[in-house]
């Protein structure tokens, strides 16, 4: 399957669902790749890969090794502070993963930021998963040009 990296267009990854191996690759390298559709997105969030994707009409989440499905019962929450954010993955109240990272480095303050349309989710995947999960409208139409 390939994913688009967040953080830089022209970088992709090749996820083998079975094995969990990823093969990083640049859209220049390989001129088909220019013209694939992502399964999904994924970011090296303090030097893990997380990747949200679809796999046959299912959204999932992986966080390293383990991967989620993301059912009606699941839910994340994204507690954040000036020294660190805590994500959470929660299905039917019960914790499934907790997460620790800093918050994202901007280089310009996003309310100096002269990018139309730029938000905060931009820059922080896990913002970005949480908006997803727990808006049910989104969690249906993200990836759908994957299927």
């Amino acid at each position: 399957m390939i994913l688009q990296s967040k953080d830089k267009f022209s970088e992709l990854a090749r996820l083998n669902l079975d094995t969990g191996e990823v093969a990083f690759v640049s859209k220049h390298s390989d001129p088909a790749l220019k013209k694939s559709v992502p399964s999904g997105g994924y970011s090296i969030v303090n030097g893990v890969m997380c990747s949200l994707y679809k796999v046959g009409g299912g959204l999932y989440l992986r966080v390293g090794e383990q991967a989620f499905e993301i059912t009606d019962d699941v839910k994340a929450t994204l507690n954040r502070s000036a020294k660190k954010h805590t994500f959470q993955l929660l299905r039917n109240e019960n914790l499934l993963l907790e997460f620790i990272y800093p918050p994202p480095k901007l280089d310009i303050p996003l309310a100096d930021d002269p990018t139309p349309f730029i938000e905060e989710e931009d820059f922080d995947f896990l913002l970005f998963v949480t908006n997803v999960l727990n808006d049910k409208g989104r969690r249906q139409r993200v990836y759908n040009q994957a299927l």
